[in-house]
């Protein structure tokens, strides 16, 4: 086999192991995730590893209007949280902030980050696990 085509076969294995290994990493996460979720039978939230599209549906009522995303980076796990207000919903629901445009990108949204956590140190994921719990106990 000639050097270049070998190169172009171990370039091609090794890109299938990347594609591949995303997603055991994934999944291996979204299984702790829903191993967590377990512990309280009563929670309605549930995990997901699979892209989908979302449609903005703020409802009414009292509420601290926040979103959460868990997120891994090989085997660094992060979780971060959006806070937003009036000015993002009305931003994301009509594609426009009416008469407060423009608006200074700390009134729209903010995005606190915290990680990572490695899946190695078990203490550190005892601490990521009680966070888990704490959003799915949060309304």
């Amino acid at each position: 086999m000639p050097l270049f085509r070998q190169q172009q076969e171990v370039l091609h294995r090794r890109q299938l192991r990347q594609k591949h290994g995303e997603h055991i990493v994934n999944t291996a996460l979204i299984t702790f995730l829903q191993s967590i979720k377990e512990l309280i039978p009563e929670a309605t939230k549930h995990w997901s590893a699979e892209q989908v599209s979302f449609k903005a549906n703020f409802g009414t009522g009292n509420r601290r209007p926040w979103r959460v995303l868990v997120a891994q980076d090989g085997p660094e796990l992060y979780v971060s949280f959006l806070e937003y207000g009036l000015a993002w919903e009305e931003y994301i629901t009509k594609n426009r902030v009416g008469s407060i445009f423009p608006v200074p990108a700390v009134n729209l949204a903010r995005v606190w980050t915290y990680g990572p956590w490695t899946v190695d140190d078990v203490q550190g994921m005892l601490g990521f696990a009680k966070i888990i719990l704490a959003i799915l106990l949060h309304p």
